[in-house]
């Protein structure tokens, strides 16, 4: 039996002059998972593998080419990412989110009327 699990998350607290060793260490950890998951019979998606990096305006520009490679997948870094039906973007504005919720607020209103 093979069952998938749907949400890992992690988080990482780094410098931009870290970046390297904390991605590194990022990286050694979903590959854990990944290895944990084999032996137990589930399945990581690496298709699905997702990242974001939260900065400041100032200090996104460190992280601009950063990629994760976790099991021969190169993973970029997403600018925004669905969590608990929030929409969270690198800069915490929370547009993409708003922008989502009206959208599908007026999809609503069409249909009633």
């Amino acid at each position: 039996m093979l069952t998938i699990l749907r949400y890992i998350y992690t988080y990482i607290t780094l410098k931009p002059e870290e970046i390297k060793d904390s991605l590194k260490k990022l990286e050694n950890c979903i590959n854990d998972v990944k290895h944990w998951m084999q032996q137990n019979y589930l399945k990581l998606n690496e298709d699905k593998t997702e990242f974001m990096i939260f900065a400041t305006k100032n200090n996104i520009k460190h992280f601009a080419d950063v990629k994760l490679d976790v099991a021969s997948h190169q993973i970029s870094a997403s600018s925004s990412i669905r969590n608990l039906g929030v929409m969270y973007d690198s800069s915490m504005k929370m547009t993409n989110h708003i922008s989502s919720i009206t959208r599908s607020a007026c999809m609503y209103l069409y249909n009633i009327g």
